[in-house]
């Protein structure tokens, strides 16, 4: 679920950087928020708006204080959403979604454990699981587009931002997409 929240934060500029102090005050908020969990709030996902005060000098610095407007995503328990395998191991899948088309490394996490697969057994060789499903083999190939459910979220492990949702792909209807034609 999205929604646009407001936070209050208070956010420090090297003093020798204040001529560009707006473009520098909005990299550091960038920097810090987006693609960032926020406990009780999900992920902010884009910086809508800031507002700041005058800045007021220590140590060296300028800190502003900051109302920040920014847009969340919380997902909730069994919501379905697309995203593309990025990782296979023995453990899982890593699944990538919410991805922001100006970076290429900002992106959500999702971790779909192998006991969370349809029928799912893992190959050695090419290290990919495979979905039997009806007597016909499914790969789970990198890259490709699949539908997932949210099974958990554990903002715990914020450190481990792909541990922090996990979801499932083990009933019909789930999996690649191109699978459920």
């Amino acid at each position: 679920m999205f929604e646009i929240i407001t936070i209050n934060d208070v956010i420090d500029i090297n003093g020798g950087l204040l001529h560009n102090y707006q473009a520098e005050l909005t990299k550091k908020i960038r920097e810090k928020f987006e693609y960032k969990p926020l406990k009780n709030y999900g992920f902010c996902i884009k910086v809508l708006g800031v507002k700041t005060s005058d800045g007021h000098i220590q140590d060296g610095d300028i800190l502003y204080s900051v109302i920040i407007e920014i847009l969340s995503f919380q997902p909730f328990q069994s919501e379905l959403v697309y995203g593309t395998i990025f990782k296979s191991s023995k453990e899982g899948l890593k699944i990538k979604f919410l991805e922001n088309n100006n970076n290429d490394k900002q992106y959500l996490v999702c971790f779909v454990p192998k006991d969370q697969l349809l029928n799912a057994s893992f190959d050695e060789k090419t290290q990919l699981w495979i979905c039997n499903y009806e007597k016909i083999n499914f790969l789970y190939l990198l890259g490709e587009e699949v539908r997932f459910k949210v099974h958990s979220l554990n903002f715990d492990t914020a450190d481990q931002m792909d541990q922090i949702i996990q979801g499932r792909m083990n009933e019909s209807g789930l999996g690649g997409l191109t699978w459920w034609v």
